[in-house]
């Protein structure tokens, strides 16, 4: 049971994930982990690596992010790659408004495409305004923050050269989160 899932049904996640298409897309209301399940029997790894994305609270879906992508042992590339998983880090343990806004200002400070980025991304859109500090509020968009949470483990995983066996591991480690919390 995915007692840390907001949603009741498959086409409330889809609808996040799709948009108002996916109500069509899914004829019956079905609960959301079977429909989840169904999408790892029939091997639609990154269709269910996306669907966690928007089945998750978003701090979970940030934290889930970087359990996929983090591994402390793993060497990094440069200085920026270190700073930017420094500053990831950081709000992790403690996820005020000047440390998202921090994680965001590393993230765009260089052009390299990687999935920290992708992940820094995530962390700016999941709460608080994403309009510069002194300017009226606004709010993320609510399907920005999973859904970059969720190709950060895509592009990890096809990094790797090898992609299944690390987004079987993101699924796993995401269904336990959705079952039981961080």
């Amino acid at each position: 049971m995915w007692s840390r899932v907001p949603w009741t049904e498959a086409r409330q996640i889809l609808t996040v994930l799709d948009g108002e298409d996916a109500e069509a897309l899914t004829p019956a209301p079905q609960d959301p982990q079977r429909y989840f399940d169904g999408l790892v029997a029939n091997g639609a790894l990154e269709r269910a690596v996306s669907y966690l994305g928007a089945a998750l609270p978003r701090l979970e879906a940030v934290h889930w992010s970087w359990d996929a992508l983090h591994s402390p042992d793993e060497a990094v590339d440069n200085d920026w790659q270190a700073r930017v998983r420094e500053a990831i880090a950081l709000w992790l343990e403690n996820p005020l408004d000047g440390r998202r806004r921090t994680v965001w200002s590393i993230a765009t400070e260089s052009d390299q495409g990687c999935p920290e980025k992708l992940l820094a991304g995530a962390i700016f859109f999941s709460g608080g305004s994403i309009a510069p500090v002194g300017v009226s509020l606004v709010p993320p968009p609510a399907a920005v923050c999973g859904k970059l949470a969720a190709c950060a483990v895509i592009a990890a995983a096809h990094a790797t050269g090898r992609p299944e066996p690390m987004l079987r591991t993101a699924i796993a480690n995401g269904n336990r989160i959705a079952e039981t919390g961080l």
